[in-house]
């Protein structure tokens, strides 16, 4: 169970989600004419929430307020954006999962770069990884444990900033935080060996490439190649994207954020994402991994 016990009760007022479009998106959308003011975190949440809690088996997790991010997407050579607000606080992993978390709840490792337990965990699917998270919940009779969605993966990793990077715009710094494909050594390493990002998370970037809740979804935040579905639209508030059960294959549209050892620095962003299509097709190729999240009751 969570180590952790509340000083004092509050009442905390969300938004609750609604259903849009069908069964390939869930979130509520706020119309051009519509006001709704959101800081870029809610601070008050750290006064009453533990800013970190340890799962029964040594997953540290750290507290991601509420907030908001703006994503960017280009249609007709115009580069449009989107308010992006996550209405509820959740826990993250500070670490990717590493290979001795696993194997301690799994009995076995799956990794291609073996031989330091402290690396994170890869050559793992969607699959078992929701396997790893039930047998999780089913240890610590709960029902919280989970991957991000998209959009609170990637609230998480830009920690309030607004450039292309946490640290900022300049590529030049990534070598304090990101392993990537020049200085890597084409190969995993231990986590926690980078700088964290400004709400402490390790490894949000590079290392390996980080699975989340949702397929990728071509409507996504907005746009297919001929319709932007929500043009009058510039506001979406907890999105998630297209279900595992939607039709596609098991692993083939699972989303990836984050880069990982193999992607060179160039290709590595806050906002770039990846389906699982290109890594799937080669099991041994050690590159996706994950985090752990944990909803907030």
């Amino acid at each position: 169970m969570f180590k952790f016990t509340f000083k004092r009760m509050t009442v905390v007022l969300v938004i609750v989600a609604g259903l849009i479009y069908g069964n390939s998106f869930h979130g509520i959308v706020v119309s051009g004419n519509d006001s709704l003011s959101s800081p870029i975190f809610d601070q008050e949440v750290k006064s009453i929430l533990p800013s970190e809690i340890t799962t029964d088996t040594g997953i540290e997790l750290v507290l991601i307020p509420a907030g908001e991010f703006t994503n960017s997407y280009i249609i007709n050579k115009l580069t449009k954006s989107r308010r992006v607000i996550i209405t509820k606080p959740f826990y993250l992993g500070k670490y990717p999962v590493t290979q001795r978390q696993w194997e301690e709840m799994m009995g076995s490792n799956p990794s291609k770069f073996k031989g330091n337990s402290d690396c994170p965990v890869e050559n793992v699917t969607w699959a078992t990884v929701q396997e790893f998270i039930q047998r999780m919940n089913v240890k610590e009779s709960t029902n919280r444990y989970r991957l991000p969605t998209d959009a609170e993966w990637e609230h998480a990793a830009r920690a309030g900033t607004r450039t292309k990077y946490f640290w900022g715009g300049e590529i030049a710094y990534m070598d304090k935080y990101v392993w990537h494909r020049e200085n890597s050594g084409a190969r995993t390493h231990p986590v926690g060996m980078k700088l964290a990002n400004p709400l402490g998370l390790y490894d949000i970037l590079g290392n390996v490439s980080e699975l989340v809740q949702d397929k990728i979804d071509s409507r996504y935040y907005f746009y297919d190649g001929m319709i932007d579905y929500y043009n009058d639209a510039p506001v979406l508030i907890d999105p998630i994207g297209t279900s595992y059960t939607s039709g596609y294959g098991p692993d083939l549209f699972n989303t990836l954020r984050g880069g990982s050892w193999f992607w060179s620095s160039a290709e590595i962003s806050v906002d770039k994402r990846l389906p699982g299509l290109i890594f799937f097709l080669d099991k041994e190729s050690g590159n996706v991994g994950f985090r752990l999240a944990a909803s907030v009751d």
